[in-house]
């Protein structure tokens, strides 16, 4: 149990350095270092704090720091906006369908039809029906692929809490460009330390459940 707890503990405190600066871990780091070490103590005396130790990482495959971490979580955040207003784009159109203008017989004519008898409109107009059915059938495909290619982020997201979601939602997929965090911060009407508290949390929640660390 005591190992299971230490390991743990070191976990916890790794991802809260990865989110803060070294001033900025506050009361409850502390706590967690305390209690860590007071195990370690304990095992230490026992003669066995060999068990304490775990491979964390391997070589070359280190977790990014934050700035990178953090910068591929706001790319993916970006795609996911395009997406989301990509498929909002497309179901609007499939919702209307293609517009189709099948000209009369005189016009068939005039421009190269083969006399502007009623079977060269007819062909024109079946030639039409079938590109509109091609044009749907590819709106539909491109739906079906960025309805899969988002999912990833929908899951990410629902790891958030309440407050973290919405900070997300409000800076990063309402428009192409981020907020500002004083717009957010009005917006949401979150108190600024929780905002600045929640924000990086929600971003290494991001990070972690699309394993970009």
């Amino acid at each position: 149990m005591l190992v299971k707890r230490y390991r743990s503990l070191i976990r916890t405190m790794k991802k809260k350095e990865a989110i803060y600066d070294p001033l900025e871990l506050g009361e409850s780091y502390a706590k967690l270092r305390d209690e860590s070490q007071l195990i370690f103590t304990f095992m230490a005396n026992k003669q066995a704090e060999h068990l304490l130790a775990e491979q964390m990482t391997f070589p070359g495959m280190e977790n990014p720091s934050r700035n990178e971490y953090v910068a591929l979580v706001k790319k993916k955040l970006s795609d996911h906006y395009i997406r989301l207003q990509r498929i909002k784009e497309l179901e609007k159109k499939l919702a209307e369908g293609v517009q189709i203008f099948i000209p009369s017989s005189s016009c068939v004519a005039s421009y190269g039809g083969e006399g502007g008898g009623r079977s060269s409109n007819q062909s024109v107009s079946e030639r039409l029906i079938i590109q509109a059915d091609t044009i749907e059938r590819n709106w539909e495909i491109e739906l079906e692929d960025l309805k899969l290619r988002i999912q990833p982020m929908l899951r990410a997201l629902q790891q958030l809490d309440e407050d973290e979601r919405l900070i997300i939602e409000h800076k990063f997929l309402q428009s192409i460009n981020p907020k500002k965090d004083i717009v957010v911060i009005q917006e949401t009407h979150i108190a600024r330390r929780t905002y600045y508290e929640k924000k990086p949390d929600a971003l290494f929640k991001l990070a972690d459940a699309l394993s970009l660390i």
